[in-house]
């Protein structure tokens, strides 16, 4: 499974997240030469617009983040209701006051492994993850937008590549993870 090969990457998203940008940024820094010749360092007014739109990705990504989120934990309240009515309506030996049906004998859907397993609690700590460090990279962009910190547009330049590598990251986390939260979810076709 794919998830192994990136196990520790879920376990510490935002450490992880940190280390990569770091070293992209420290990448990006040593062969800026080669890179400038190839680009320009943007102009002030376009790092501005570049802000906005992160901002409105951002945004976005977390409210489809806590959707996520809300889906899952309504998805297994209305399961463990469902399991508490079939638990109600086993069938029971009259002679022996046992079930008929036991454990063995039942087969677990996909959704019954996935939400008594600790895959769930962990799928939705890695969402929560997501949200947070969204979050905050939201608040430090706003913090810059609104001039609290004053910044050179080469720095800004850097500022803004990290957290669009960083918001690339959660991305790319939060879609396998919801690849395969649906793969539990839908029938096998």
């Amino acid at each position: 499974m794919k998830v192994d090969k990136l196990q520790w990457y879920f376990d510490y998203p935002i450490l992880c997240d940190i280390l990569i940008v770091c070293l992209g940024v420290i990448l990006t820094f040593i062969f800026k030469n080669q890179i400038g010749q190839i680009f320009d360092y943007p102009s002030s007014v376009e790092l501005d617009g570049f802000g906005t739109l992160i901002l409105t990705v951002s945004a976005t990504l977390i409210g489809f983040l806590l959707t996520i989120i809300t889906g899952s934990v309504t998805s297994i309240k209305g399961f463990s209701q469902q399991v508490l009515q079939d638990k109600s309506e086993e069938v029971i030996d009259e002679n022996e006051g046992i079930p008929i049906d036991t454990v063995f004998d039942k087969s677990l859907s996909k959704e019954e492994q996935f939400y008594d397993s600790d895959l769930y609690k962990y799928v939705v700590h890695v969402l929560i993850s997501s949200v947070i460090e969204l979050g905050v990279l939201s608040f430090g962009v706003l913090v810059v937008k609104f001039g609290i910190i004053d910044l050179s547009i080469f720095v800004l330049s850097y500022f803004y590549l990290s957290i669009f590598m960083i918001l690339s990251l959660a991305v790319f986390r939060s879609f396998i993870l919801f690849k395969y939260y649906l793969k539990v979810h839908t029938p096998d076709v």
